[in-house]
């Protein structure tokens, strides 16, 4: 929230009116609705976007920090904030607390002139400049079991302008129609912003995740607990978690049924022998005894559900079963993937003892890119002009993933579409 508000006072600089939405809960396609994770982790029975105790004490918290900052901005005090947007969709949600509406109601107050409503207000265009949820910050959509779908990392909803403020087709048609009627105001057309083509990145593989020292260099400490931990309870936002736990001995069948009762949202198992999946609703798998006396599962954060109730722990929610054996007494390990420092320095420490021992393999290379596990890679490019105009990085042909370019994590990468 630091710079919220430079962005209002641009806004207004620039001549623009203003819609905020600081929630408590604005879906948007935002993780978990716009709600910080940590709420989870604080009341883990919390009943959002109801008059909760708990949850109402949070939000005034918020408000108190918020609306102190942004009155100066509001449209009654000489600002570009026209209204503000407390709750979203609130007609569709199960919970239909009047009491909640009534307190946000008054626990606002008279945020913008209500005279608005009664003039000739306009049509707002949702999205009119398409945005982007970066790095871990769009969420999800989920209708039942096995219809978790995440949502992609572009939010431009088909608008007039896409996200690199090029007009589109819908641009010219809506202008089209406004001329019908209203003269065209004495504005230049937007011109699509100029492009350049780079050449090929080549990506090399660093290390795998599965490796101890990678692990322990970008991973948070291990914890051990009967039984799994979710995401939030280990305080984490984002990323992935590895799950460890012994295999039970005497199993009488080969191959043996894992079965996790809620993955949130994907598993990968290892020695790599399968994925288990919340969208495709595979909960359980075959396992051969020859995968060894350690269960390993990579669990991915695919963002949480931003729609409806969003009390969407991440990882495994639930028990995990061998056969019909319970199993237990599992550690940790959280790889959040929100510090790009800490896989540098690994990077750059790999490389000067791969430089001091050049006979040595310090690091095993797995040629098979499934059972190398999640793998570092990285690749560099230059530019050297320096008419430096916008460009678009393509994957495909990429597996699963998340891409980052000098520190800043563009999105998740899936197999289907750029999410």
């Amino acid at each position: 929230m630091g710079d919220i508000e430079r962005f209002v006072h641009l806004a207004q600089v620039e001549d623009l009116y203003v819609i905020l939405r600081p929630g408590p809960y604005i879906c948007a396609e935002r993780d978990m609705g716009g709600f910080p994770y940590w709420l989870l982790n604080k009341y883990p029975g919390i009943q959002l976007r109801t008059s909760d105790v708990a949850y109402l004490r949070e939000v005034r918290t918020w408000y108190a920090e918020l609306l102190s900052r942004l009155e100066p901005y509001l449209y009654g005090n000489g600002g570009p904030i026209i209204m503000v947007q407390v709750e979203n969709e609130y007609g569709s949600f199960y919970a239909c607390d009047h009491k909640y509406m009534k307190w946000l109601r008054d626990e606002t107050g008279r945020m913008f002139n209500l005279e608005m409503l009664a003039a000739k207000v306009n049509v707002n265009i949702y999205m009119f400049y398409g945005g982007t949820n970066f790095g871990f910050t769009a969420g999800a959509n989920e209708a039942g079991p096995g219809r978790f779908v995440p949502d992609i990392t572009s939010y431009d909803y088909d608008a007039p302008l896409d996200e690199s403020g090029d007009p589109t087709p819908k641009y010219f048609a809506i202008r089209k129609v406004i001329s019908e009627f209203f003269p065209m105001p004495n504005v230049p057309i937007p011109s699509p912003a100029r492009k350049m083509s780079l050449p090929s990145v080549v990506l090399k593989p660093v290390d795998s995740l599965l490796n101890k020292m990678l692990l322990s260099a970008i991973g948070s400490p291990a914890i051990n607990a009967r039984d799994p931990l979710t995401f939030e309870a280990m305080n984490q936002y984002s990323g992935l978690v590895l799950y460890e736990a012994v295999l039970p001995t005497g199993l009488k069948t080969d191959p043996i049924k894992l079965t996790v009762e809620n993955i949130h949202d994907k598993g990968y198992v290892y020695t790599y022998v399968g994925t288990l999946s919340r969208q495709n609703a595979i909960n359980t798998l075959p396992i051969t005894l020859g995968i060894g006396e350690k269960l390993r599962i990579f669990v991915e954060n695919e963002g949480r559900v931003n729609f409806g109730t969003p009390n969407d722990f991440k990882g495994i929610v639930g028990d995990v079963f061998i056969n019909t054996q319970k199993l237990q007494n599992w550690t940790m390990i959280g790889i959040p993937l929100d510090n790009v420092g800490k896989i540098h320095e690994y990077i750059n420490r790999k490389a000067l003892l791969e430089k001091r021992y050049p006979s040595k393999r310090i690091i095993p290379k797995i040629s098979s890119p499934v059972q190398r596990g999640p793998t570092i890679f990285q690749g560099t490019f230059d530019i050297a002009r320096i008419d430096i105009m916008d460009t678009y990085l393509d994957p495909t042909g990429w597996g699963k993933g998340v891409v980052f370019i000098n520190g800043f994590n563009l999105g998740r990468r899936v197999l289907a579409a750029d999410q």
